[in-house]
């Protein structure tokens, strides 16, 4: 940075044209236009004008960046303010506090609790909640990066909170209490105009003063400056929350296209399609919300909300016309397969069954124990006997995932929703079996 961008910076600045600022130098327009430019230097005598005019070190004007000088000292005057606003406000609390009645800083202390610990109960709600909302919409991931970030998350919210509630409490205590009393002294209470309501709060002890009301309402530095950290902790928290809606933003366009497979559905088809384009637009207004809130810029409210009627028009419409092409939908059961296997009764033999199956017992001839089972065939379904103890047991049939999802997009295409439940189990027995049988299972419940 050299003088000639110093001299052009300082004289737009301070609102100067070329002529005002030759006019109070005495010297030509074309004198400044030539320093401007670089082709000519000013004498001495000029530049200490120069420095004085505009309030400048001579050495910050031939040699330095006057922006970064200006923005340092500003920075400087700005710490400065904070460091004298908060001592100020730490002054003027204490003073106030102890020229306070008894029965008003009970009632000041009291309020501040109450304050704090509804502060407390609210943002915990708030945070039980979104970390319910978090662990159910992200239990995919792996639980370990899953718990680091929820570790992460409960820091940044921790600290917001804190930040927030001391925020509020401060803000209460000012507005409610040292925006309206004043200390004033005892040789100015013949010169107000309020001399009876004065008297009435007059405090003679200790020190003579008095506590009055005052009208003017003024900002303290150090409460802006919280209010700043405090909105950096919460954008980037809410960046945190802006990754996650594009990632449910990519999931909703992936399952737009993926929706065209079912397209034979007819009306249910069109209803999931335009369900899904709801969620698409409804997504891309949060993100369009939270990415201006995080930049700082201002949000098109008008026609975010045009956007988010129709958005809502368009889930309307798919609901209702999905679940009409939904009812057109036949419930059918998983083709099934006889299993049969024949095993010998002893004293201390019982069933278990692991599965829930629905099996019954048949009274028969035999003296041994045939067991029956119906078994789709997505399951595989086998007896074991081992030490008495029969066990039923139903495995699910591992296969691949496209083989899977081909299967079911061709029952969905056909307007079918085929169910594998349903696994029953007949035993054949007889009576004297039968109830040894069941005798036998409730003593190994009980443990017998």
């Amino acid at each position: 940075m050299n003088f000639s961008e110093n001299l052009k910076r300082l004289r737009k600045e301070n609102n100067l044209s070329q002529e005002e600022l030759a006019e109070k130098l005495k010297v030509s327009r074309q004198s400044v236009s030539k320093w401007e430019s670089g082709t000519a230097y000013p004498e001495m005598d000029k530049i200490i004008q120069i420095s004085n005019m505009f309030n400048v070190g001579i050495d910050e004007l031939l040699n330095k960046d006057i922006k970064e000088v200006q923005e340092e000292k500003q920075t400087k005057n700005n710490i400065n303010k904070y460091i004298d606003d908060f001592l100020n406000f730490i002054t003027k609390s204490l003073d106030m506090f102890l020229n306070m009645k008894f029965k008003d800083k009970c009632k000041l202390i009291f309020e501040e609790c109450f304050i704090a610990f509804m502060l407390f109960i609210f943002f915990s709600i708030i945070g039980s909640l979104f970390g319910n909302v978090f662990f159910n919409a992200f239990n995919f991931v792996n639980q370990q990066v899953l718990y680091f970030v929820k570790n992460l998350f409960d820091g940044i919210y921790g600290l917001i909170t804190f930040g927030l509630s001391v925020i509020v409490m401060l803000h209460i205590f000012k507005t409610r209490y040292l925006d309206y009393y004043v200390v004033v002294d005892k040789e100015d209470l013949d010169n107000t105009d309020n001399n009876e309501e004065i008297k009435k709060n007059f405090v003679p002890e200790k020190r003579e003063k008095v506590i009055i009301r005052d009208p003017e309402h003024s900002g303290y530095k150090f409460i802006n400056g919280l209010l700043k950290v405090l909105l950096v902790l919460i954008k980037i928290n809410v960046a945190f929350i802006f990754v996650g809606f594009c990632f449910s933003f990519i999931g909703l366009i992936v399952s737009f296209v993926l929706s065209f497979a079912i397209s034979k559905t007819g009306l249910f088809f069109v209803g999931v399609l335009l369900s899904i384009l709801s969620g698409i637009v409804i997504n891309f207004i949060i993100l369009n919300i939270l990415f201006n809130f995080i930049l700082s810029h201002k949000c098109k409210w008008l026609f975010l909300f045009i956007t988010f009627i129709v958005s809502l028009v368009l889930l309307g419409s798919g609901i209702g016309l999905g679940t009409i092409g939904f009812s057109k939908f036949d419930f059918v059961r998983e083709e099934s397969y006889e299993v049969e296997d024949t095993l010998p009764m002893n004293d201390n033999s019982f069933i278990i069954n692991h599965y829930n199956s629905n099996y019954n017992y048949v009274e028969s001839d035999n003296s041994d124990i045939r067991v029956v089972m119906s078994c789709p065939n997505t399951y595989t379904c086998y007896v074991e006997n081992e030490d008495n103890i029969i066990n039923i047991r139903t495995n699910y049939k591992e296969m691949e995932g496209m083989k899977i999802f081909r299967k079911v997009l061709k029952d969905f295409n056909n307007k079918k929703i085929v169910t594998d439940d349903h696994i029953e189990v007949n035993i054949y027995t007889n009576k004297e079996n039968i109830d040894r049988l069941q005798n036998n299972f409730e003593e190994y419940i009980r443990g017998e």
